[in-house]
């Protein structure tokens, strides 16, 4: 490759003028083509291609207000896109009726930021949540499952009675992992699953993200700040900016990317090409 073509072809990479590559060959777990999605005037998502190989754990980079949080939105279906291709399995499922999503959504657990406990329900009946609300099971067999998962996330079952004002940030965090994956859905969606825990408690979480995938053998889609968390619990990262996927590739790859934007990024360098804008005073 000439000199030139090199600089053009690194250009077009940082402008997002070429598609992250997305292979038909793999088996695609989740599949996102040409996704947008605007409120109002406001276009938070610009184009977003992107897919997720089964078994595969995705980490979505990206600085406060890139869109990550919105872009797991849409592939749960908490919101829909204003236009693009959503497809799971295969399927599409981006204008979904509520009767037909609610068949998609049984594959999907989902670990919220700040853990989205029901604080006026036990531990044990925030697990089986989904369980209880079905009418299938009874009582005891929904709390047996909820020891069950306490146990996956190294917890016992003396805690399931609490209330969750009565348990530590961490144990919260653990408990709202447990109830993310108590149906043992296939895909998992983190949002900022370490964010508010400190660096030990943050890591035990990460170790049991993987355990508790493996085990599954789900695929998951996590979006985070928390680089070492990154690092850690990802095959594959990408990175959006400004509502467009600017880079991805295995996690291996990261610290190369020779990508300025990412670099900037990952390495929390307050100078390069994204600017934080100050409100005057």
């Amino acid at each position: 490759m000439s000199h030139k073509k090199k600089i053009i072809h690194k250009v077009k990479g940082l402008l997002n003028l070429n598609k992250p590559a997305i292979s038909e060959a793999t088996e695609l777990k989740i599949s996102m083509r040409g996704v947008h999605k605007n409120f109002g005037k406001n276009k938070v998502l610009r184009g977003i291609d992107l897919g997720v190989a089964k078994g595969e754990s995705l980490v979505i980079i990206g600085g406060s207000g890139s869109g990550k949080s919105v872009l797991i939105k849409n592939i749960i279906g908490l919101v829909e896109p204003t236009r693009g291709s959503i497809k799971i399995d295969g399927h599409e499922v981006a204008h979904l009726s509520t009767s037909e999503r609610s068949h998609y959504m049984s594959k999907f657990g989902m670990l919220f930021q700040g853990g989205a406990l029901f604080d006026s329900l036990p531990v044990w009946k925030n697990i089986s949540f989904r369980y209880l609300q079905s009418g299938k099971i009874s009582n005891a067999e929904a709390f047996d499952i909820a020891v069950s998962k306490l146990a996956d996330v190294g917890l016992g079952g003396n805690i399931a009675n609490l209330m969750t004002s009565e348990l530590s940030g961490g144990m919260q965090k653990r408990v709202s992992l447990a109830r993310a994956i108590a149906h043992e859905p296939e895909i998992i969606l983190f949002d900022e699953p370490t964010t508010g825990l400190d660096p030990i408690m943050a890591d035990v979480i990460n170790d049991l993200i993987i355990k508790c995938s493996e085990k599954l053998g789900a695929t998951t889609v996590t979006i985070t700040h928390d680089m070492h968390s990154a690092k850690r619990i990802a095959d594959k990262v990408a990175m959006i900016y400004e509502g467009r996927i600017i880079w991805d590739g295995d996690v291996k790859d990261l610290n190369r990317s020779d990508n300025e934007y990412v670099d900037q990024f990952i390495h929390g360098r307050a100078h390069g090409p994204i600017t934080m804008s100050l409100k005057k005073s």
